[in-house]
C-alpha cells in the first residue's frame, strides 16, 4: 500500500523505539482497552498522521445520509451487540473484493461505504463499511479499531476491523475470515497499528525478535510503496 511511503517514518520510530524511551520523549500513554493483539502500544490521538484514515472520515462526515443496506436491514439495530456484529460482518462480506487498481486506477484508495457499496473494494474498504455501519447501530467510538496487519501468509498488509464487546471480549472481523473469531491468528497476521475516531495505537514489540522482524516489514512496506 502507499500508504506507507508518508507513515513509514513516524510508525518505524514509534514501533522500534524502547517503549519507556518514546513515552517520554513524545509524552505517548498506553491506552485502554488493551491491545487486542496482547502487545504494548504507543497511543496518540491526532489522527491526521494517518492521512487516508483522516481522509476518509472527513469524506464521511461531507456525506453523513444513511448508506442503502443500512436502510435494507433496520431489524439490525434490535440485535444484541454480538449479533450486530455478526450480521454486519456477514452482510459486508458479501461484496465482492476488488482491487484498488480495478476500481480506481491507483496501487492504494480507501473508500467510503458508499464508494465501497456501490463498487465492491479490497481489506481496509471492508473494515471501514463494517466500522461504520456499526457506528450508525450505535456501537461506541471507542469499541471499535481498524487494525492494520501483516500477513504472513500473503506476504502483504491487510486491515482488518476489531470490535469491544460489553464482557470486554475482543472480537474480530477480517473479510479473509467468513465467520467473526474471538482470537487473532497471530500465526498468520503480524499487528503493526490501529486507528479510529479518537486516535490510533502503535504496536511496540518487546523483543529483539519481533522488534526485527516489524523493521523487515516495514522496509519491504517502503520499497513496495516506491
Amino acid at each position: 500500500m502507499s500508504t506507507w511511503k508518508c507513515l513509514l517514518p513516524v510508525v518505524a520510530c514509534l514501533i522500534l523505539a524502547h517503549p519507556a524511551r518514546a513515552d517520554e520523549a513524545s509524552a505517548l500513554a498506553y491506552a485502554a482497552p488493551p491491545s487486542p493483539f496482547g502487545m504494548h502500544e504507543a497511543h496518540g490521538r491526532n489522527i491526521a498522521v494517518f492521512y487516508k484514515w483522516a481522509g476518509v472520515v472527513t469524506r464521511m462526515d461531507d456525506d453523513p445520509s444513511p448508506q442503502q443496506p443500512w436502510l435494507d436491514h433496520p431489524e439490525f439495530a434490535a440485535l444484541s451487540l454480538k449479533d450486530k456484529v455478526t450480521a454486519v460482518n456477514d452482510a459486508v462480506n458479501a461484496y465482492p473484493d476488488v482491487s484498488d487498481e480495478d476500481n480506481w486506477g491507483v496501487a492504494d484508495y480507501w473508500e467510503t461505504p458508499k464508494e465501497f457499496f456501490a463498487k465492491g473494494g479490497d481489506c481496509e474498504d471492508y473494515a471501514i463499511s463494517k466500522y461504520a455501519w456499526l457506528r450508525y447501530l450505535g456501537v461506541p467510538e471507542d469499541s471499535l479499531r481498524l487494525a492494520m496487519v501483516y500477513d504472513r501468509e500473503k506476504k502483504e498488509l491487510h486491515m482488518l476491523l476489531v470490535v469491544y464487546d460489553e464482557d470486554g471480549q475482543t472480537l474480530f472481523l477480517d473479510n479473509q475470515v467468513k465467520t467473526v473469531t474471538t482470537h487473532s491468528d497471530v500465526a498468520r497476521y503480524w499487528p503493526l497499528y490501529s486507528v479510529n475516531r479518537n486516535g490510533w495505537w502503535i504496536v511496540q514489540p518487546r523483543g529483539k525478535g519481533g522488534r526485527q522482524f516489524t523493521q523487515a516489514v516495514l522496509a519491504r512496506a517502503a520499497a513496495a510503496s516506491h
